[in-house]
């Protein structure tokens, strides 16, 4: 492993709802225009929980370590995949992301408590409001132009209820680059049912 890594921890998509949520980038495509944005590879999609930044290994070890005895008092949720939004607005956005239903404050719970126990060796980490999403794609070239066709092309597609999907573990995950683009590798799954 290098020196560095960009992790997260975060829920891996089961591969029916990575297939669900690429017919939804596809619709968005034909609405914005397949030249204004960039698109993440279904495969690669995930509902980040927490993003921690560039790690060592070593530090990646005192994640591993702190996370694990707070994962008992969880046990298996259920979410859903809901609906489309854009940040940092829905007119202009920069970035398509599809939204997060079910037992949200389950997950918000999860998201807190980690939180709370890593900020203190997570170097670099800004605490911010915790809003549920997966990001689906972002702007290639950004301009005006593009964000407003963006904005208009989520606004169109009208995307309700996408699945349902069972959380019974969480992982800690790096990006990694490679020559086809960024993907993401699993370092830890951590069950919510042990």
């Amino acid at each position: 492993m290098d020196d560095l890594n960009r992790t997260f921890v975060g829920i891996r998509l089961p591969a029916d709802v990575q297939s669900k949520l690429a017919e939804v980038q596809q619709v968005v495509r034909h609405r914005a225009g397949s030249d204004v944005v960039r698109f993440a590879n279904p495969h690669e999609l995930q509902l980040v929980i927490l993003a921690l930044g560039e790690l060592t290994v070593a530090t990646l070890d005192q994640v591993h370590r702190t996370i694990t005895p707070l994962l008992p008092q969880f046990r298996p949720f259920e979410l859903t995949v809901d609906g489309l939004g854009g940040s940092p607005s829905m007119l202009q956005p920069r970035f398509v992301w599809a939204g997060i239903g079910g037992d949200v404050a389950e997950l918000t719970k999860l998201h807190n408590i980690i939180e709370a126990n890593l900020i203190s060796i997570l170097r670099d980490y800004h605490a911010r409001p915790f809003q549920p999403h997966i990001d689906l794609g972002r702007m290639k070239i950004e301009s005006e132009q593009n964000r407003t066709a963006l904005g208009r092309a989520i606004k169109m597609s009208q995307v309700g209820y996408v699945a349902s999907l069972n959380v019974s573990s969480i992982e800690t995950f790096r990006s990694t680059a490679t020559p086809a683009g960024p993907t993401l590798e699993p370092i830890t799954i951590y069950r919510l049912d042990a």
